[in-house]
């Protein structure tokens, strides 16, 4: 599972590998809060054995798994929303 290409903030972004350095940092901020936020996916990536673990939508996991690449922690932006985010 894996984001191959994004259209972000007007962009079309044909290699996500790596952050797009074109993207604003408050854009970059907003999109990787979305997707931790909105999404109840998880993902377990073990560096040592290169394993991934995918846990939910098989999407929801590849936006996941870019933040990860991207060196962000998923985890760490929803433990900081909790309090202001309702679910419905």
């Amino acid at each position: 599972m894996t984001v191959i290409e994004a259209w972000i903030a007007g962009d079309k972004y044909d290699r996500v590998e790596e952050r797009p350095q074109k993207l604003a940092t408050s854009v970059f901020d907003i999109l990787c809060d979305s997707i931790a936020i909105n999404s109840k996916a998880n993902i377990h990536v073990d560096d040592a054995f290169g394993t991934t673990d995918y846990i939910g939508n098989k999407t929801e996991c590849a936006m996941l798994l870019m933040l990860h690449k991207y060196n962000v922690n998923y985890n760490t932006i929803r433990k900081d929303s909790a309090d202001g985010v309702t679910q419905m």
